[in-house]
C-alpha cells in the first residue's frame, strides 16, 4: 500500500460540547471522562458529548480531530489575516519587554509612548498593532515583577500611567490596539457600582449572567482603539472563584459570554494562560482568534518551544501567538529587562511560523 496507509493510526478522545463542565484521566492501559468532581448537582436533562476520532500519523490525526471538532460548531478554520492583529507585526509591552511596569525614564507612559511610536515610524518599522499589559489599570494588590497579584478593579486607566485617558492616548498613537486583563477583583467597581450579581471568592469574582455582563462592558470603551481583548491569567480566574468549579454551566458560560460580548463590539479575543479545557470550547467562538502558546518571554531560552502546542491550537482553528521577543541581539538598558535576545532569528522564525502576529 501506499507510505499514508502504513501509517500508525492515532485516535483523540475530547469533550465536544461543554468542555469546562467535564474532567479527564487516562493510566495504566485505561482512560475515561465525565462530569468534573467538583460539581455540586448535575441538573435533570443535562448532557454532555465527547468525540472519539482516528486518523493515520500524528499531524493528520490531529487535523482530523479538529475538522470533525470544527464541522460540529460551525467556526471556520483560523484566518491568518483577519485585521491588522493577527495578520501584522505588532509593539507588545508584555512581561519580558522593555515597557513592562517601565518606561525607561521618569516620564509617564503618555509622555513616552508616542515619542517610541515617532521613533518606529522614523525607521520605517511596519508595526500595524500595540499592546498594553496590566501596567495601565488599577488592580485590588500590589503586583510582582512579572506582573501577577492584584485583580482588577476597574478596566481603565490610572491617573499615574494616562493622565488624559485612554482616548487621549490613542489620538496621539492611532494604532489598533491590544489590551490586557486579568481577573475581576470582588471589590471592583463593577462589583460595587454596577447592576449585575455576582459570584464572589476571597480573591476573584465573575459575574452571574456573563453574556448579559460582557455585552455591557464592550461598550465602554469608546476611543480606544481597542481591537483584541487579551484575557489573561485564566487559569487563576478559575482557580480562584469556586462557583466556576461547583456549577456544572457557569465555566463554560464565562467563556461563552466573553466571545459574544467581544463579537457585538466588533471586536475579537486573545486567550493567555489557558487551561486546554479553555482553548477547546474557543473552537466554538469565531471571536477567539488566537491563543497564547507559551511562557512569558521572560522566560525566553525555552519559550520559544511552541511546535505540541501549535499542533492542538492550530487543529481547532486557533493561531498559537509564541508572544512578543527582542528583535535585536543588543543589551535594552533602561526597561524592565535588559536582555539581550541572544537568537532573535530564531524568536523571529518561530513567531513568523506560529501564525498569529
Amino acid at each position: 500500500g501506499s507510505a499514508i496507509s502504513k501509517l500508525p493510526s492515532m485516535t483523540v478522545f475530547s469533550p465536544l460540547t461543554t468542555p469546562k463542565a467535564q474532567h479527564m484521566f487516562a493510566g495504566d492501559g485505561l482512560f475515561g471522562a465525565g462530569v468534573k468532581g467538583t460539581v455540586r448537582q448535575i441538573p435533570a436533562g443535562w448532557q454532555q458529548l465527547f468525540i472519539l476520532s482516528a486518523g493515520s500519523g500524528i499531524l493528520d490525526g490531529m487535523m482530523s480531530w479538529g475538522d470533525r471538532m470544527l464541522t460540529f460548531t460551525g467556526k471556520p478554520r483560523a484566518d491568518m489575516y483577519r485585521d491588522d492583529v493577527v495578520g501584522s507585526i505588532g509593539f507588545w509591552t508584555d512581561n519580558g519587554g522593555y515597557y513592562h511596569y517601565a518606561t525607561g525614564t521618569n516620564e509617564t507612559y503618555e509622555e513616552t509612548l508616542p515619542k517610541v511610536k515617532a521613533y518606529h515610524d522614523s525607521l520605517g518599522v511596519p508595526f500595524k498593532h500595540w499592546q498594553f499589559d496590566s501596567w495601565f489599570y488599577p488592580k485590588d494588590g500590589k503586583v510582582d515583577p512579572g506582573g501577577g497579584g492584584g485583580a482588577v478593579v476597574n478596566w481603565t486607566a490610572l491617573p499615574s500611567v494616562f493622565p488624559h485617558g485612554m482616548a487621549y492616548i490613542q489620538s496621539k498613537l492611532q494604532v489598533p490596539m491590544v489590551m490586557h486583563n486579568r481577573q475581576w477583583s470582588p471589590t471592583s467597581d463593577y462589583v460595587k457600582h454596577e447592576p449585575f450579581k455576582w459570584h464572589l471568592s476571597e480573591k476573584a469574582a465573575i459575574p452571574e449572567d456573563p453574556e448579559a455582563f460582557f455585552r455591557w462592558f464592550f461598550t465602554q470603551q469608546e476611543g480606544w482603539g481597542l481591537s483584541m481583548y487579551e484575557q489573561d491569567w485564566m487559569c487563576t480566574e478559575y482557580d480562584n472563584v469556586e462557583a466556576l468549579q461547583t456549577n456544572i454551566s457557569l465555566a463554560d458560560l464565562w467563556l461563552r459570554g466573553m466571545a459574544i460580548g467581544a463579537a457585538s463590539s466588533g471586536r475579537t479575543v486573545q486567550y493567555c494562560m489557558p487551561y486546554p479545557y479553555d482553548v477547546l470550547s474557543a473552537a466554538a467562538y469565531p471571536a477567539v482568534t488566537n491563543a497564547r502558546a507559551t511562557g512569558d518571554y521572560i522566560d525566553r531560552d525555552t519559550q520559544w518551544a511552541i511546535g505540541a502546542t501549535s499542533m492542538f491550537y492550530w487543529a481547532i482553528g486557533i493561531l498559537p501567538f509564541k508572544d512578543g521577543f527582542y528583535s535585536s541581539n543588543l543589551p535594552q538598558t533602561g526597561g524592565q529587562i535588559v536582555g539581550p535576545e541572544e537568537r532573535p532569528n530564531r524568536a523571529t522564525l518561530m513567531a513568523t511560523l506560529s501564525g498569529a502576529m
